[in-house]
């Protein structure tokens, strides 16, 4: 009768025992399906990060070549206003002389 109680005192704690270890493994197969289901939203937020620097970056390289080309225009009128600022200066210059010319032939005449 001894062994009999021995035997089923044994068989109830391995019982308990695999029932632990079920337990366990639930509980672990749980936190798993938890952790990857964060990982994907992670990667998710990671690839609507990324797509948002893109546009980001590609908005920037746009509005920095828009920026030259305006430069570029600018300098371009810059340089054809110094262009006829010289001109004009030689200009003025040839009738300050025409008109010295002038004044000096009304004298001596």
């Amino acid at each position: 009768r001894n062994d009999l109680q021995v035997a089923h005192q044994r068989f109830e704690q391995s019982e308990a025992g695999r029932l632990a270890a079920v337990d366990t493994a639930t509980t672990t197969s749980a936190e798993m399906k938890l952790i990857a289901s964060k990982v994907a939203g992670l990667e998710l937020q990671l690839k609507e990060s990324d797509s948002k620097l893109k546009a980001t970056a590609e908005r920037a390289s746009a509005k920095a070549e828009e920026t030259q080309a305006q430069d570029a225009t600018s300098q371009e009128r810059r340089t054809e206003m110094e262009e006829l600022e010289k001109k004009w200066k030689e200009n003025l210059a040839s009738l300050e002389a025409d008109l010295e010319a002038a004044r000096g032939s009304t004298k001596n005449a």
